[in-house]
């Protein structure tokens, strides 16, 4: 969300770009502990958060 949020790198910006970005903000929050992820993973991963959360089922169905 803060890359999308950030009205100088987020303007025209292409999907390569903006996921470059989003992975760089990632591995810089980073932990240690968390999964490393990939453009790949984190897309996967922003699909299935925007899938519950736009869901009206509590469950996520």
């Amino acid at each position: 969300l803060d890359v999308s949020q950030d009205p100088i790198t987020s303007v025209n910006k292409s999907r390569d770009q903006f996921w470059a970005r989003v992975i760089d903000v990632y591995n810089n929050i980073k932990e240690d502990f968390w999964e490393s992820r990939t453009k790949k993973t984190l897309q996967h991963r922003m699909q299935m958060i925007e899938k519950v959360v736009r869901c009206d089922d509590p469950k996520g169905h």
